[in-house]
């Protein structure tokens, strides 16, 4: 496979790349907005939280399911051409973290549900700083 096929495997397609983004962006912005209403503001509105969780969920479905494809191509193009390896290598770990501490939500017992939630909305935080710094990388060393 020549370079030129590679790097171009290593760019998102337009589609996908807008999808990212936005179930991205969603995920992100229900997760932000659960914390400071439960959390922060302590908020009783449990008919909009639980909106806000189905909403999060079902956007963390679709991520996993783009994570699941830039594997294939992505991550795997890039790692061969040895390319924004420390953040992807930081993004992928702490994106596996969250996909661990996010069944630990559901399948933990119930003694155990505060260690996972703190764990997920920690990784959430830092993954939402981790990933813009990862497509800033990458474009800095593909230009």
């Amino acid at each position: 496979m020549s370079k030129k096929i590679k790097q171009i495997g290593v760019k998102l397609p337009s589609f996908q790349k807008i999808n990212a983004y936005l179930f991205f962006c969603i995920v992100a912005i229900t997760g932000i907005w659960w914390i400071l209403l439960s959390e922060v503001m302590g908020s009783m509105n449990l008919k909009l939280i639980h909106r806000i969780l189905i909403v999060h969920g079902i956007t963390a479905t679709f991520c996993l399911m783009i994570f699941g494809s830039l594997m294939t191509q992505h991550i795997r193009v890039a790692w061969q051409l040895k390319k924004n390896r420390v953040s992807g290598g930081i993004s992928i770990f702490t994106i596996g973290l969250i996909i661990l501490s996010g069944l630990g939500l559901y399948y933990a017992e119930e003694d155990q549900q505060m260690i996972y939630e703190w764990a997920h909305i920690v990784m959430g935080l830092l993954v939402v700083f981790l990933i813009p710094i990862h497509i800033i990388f990458g474009r800095k060393s593909s230009s």
